[in-house]
């Protein structure tokens, strides 16, 4: 399995690589010529979203009971602790 922290060294060269493959991809639509580079971007982006999944899950956690139900969130399944 591909792991752009081992290829390049930890989170932070590896969201520099991601980072700046998106920005330019943004800027241009064209995809780096290195194979590395684009699975470093598409490792690192998929590491993202998780990570901001699991951040929504905790703070809609923290809110009241009152702030989810105005929200349509009440329901929400709770994760296990």
């Amino acid at each position: 399995m591909f792991s752009g922290y081992e290829v390049w060294g930890g989170f932070r060269p590896c969201a520099l690589v991601a980072n700046r493959t998106a920005e330019e991809y943004e800027r241009t639509t064209h995809l780096p010529g290195s194979v590395t580079v684009l699975r470093t971007a598409l490792f690192f982006e998929a590491r993202r979203e998780r990570f901001v999944d699991f951040r929504m899950i905790e703070i809609l956690e923290r809110e009241t009971d009152s702030d989810l139900k105005a929200w349509g969130l009440r329901d929400l399944p709770q994760r296990d602790r």
